[in-house]
This record gives structure tokens, sequence and C-alpha cells, in this order.
């Protein structure tokens, strides 16, 4: 594997880690041609992405819905140990 694309995906599991959504969209080009299938009504994180604002959209979407995840397996997990 070359070593520019090496770096790229070290730098993109360090950004994502740290949650630097910045620094994670200067990663990408000015436009793009990104599209997750499926039914965008039901799940805002589908569907077509052209920029680097509607990948930064995309990607603090994701976070938020991570976060909320993260939260509910908290809390399940708790619940499990009470049992």
């Amino acid at each position: 594997m070359n070593s520019t694309i090496q770096e790229t995906i070290q730098q993109f599991l360090q950004f994502m880690s740290e949650r630097n959504l910045t620094a994670l969209t200067n990663l990408f080009s000015d436009t793009v041609d990104w599209y997750i299938p499926g039914d965008e009504q039901k799940a805002p994180w589908l569907g077509v992405r052209n920029n680097k604002q509607e990948i930064s959209d995309f990607l603090n979407c994701y976070g938020k819905i991570r976060n909320l995840f993260l939260q509910k397996l908290i809390i399940f997990s708790t619940m499990m140990k009470m049992l």
C-alpha cells in the first residue's frame, strides 16, 4: 500500500477517535460522490453527499447518533448488572 494512502488512513482514524470533524472533513475532496442507500426519511445519515459541507453534516449527524447509542448501551449494561 502506498505510504500516502497509509498516512491518510492513519489521519482519518486519528481524527475520528479525537472527534476532530474539521480535520476529518478536510481529508475529503471539495467534491465527492458518496451514497449510502436507504430511506432518508427514516435515517438522516443515509443518502447522497456531494461536497465537504455535506460530509461535515453527515459526520455531525453520525456523531450524535453514535453518542446516543453509547448512552443507551451504558444504561442497558447497568440495568443488566442489576439483575
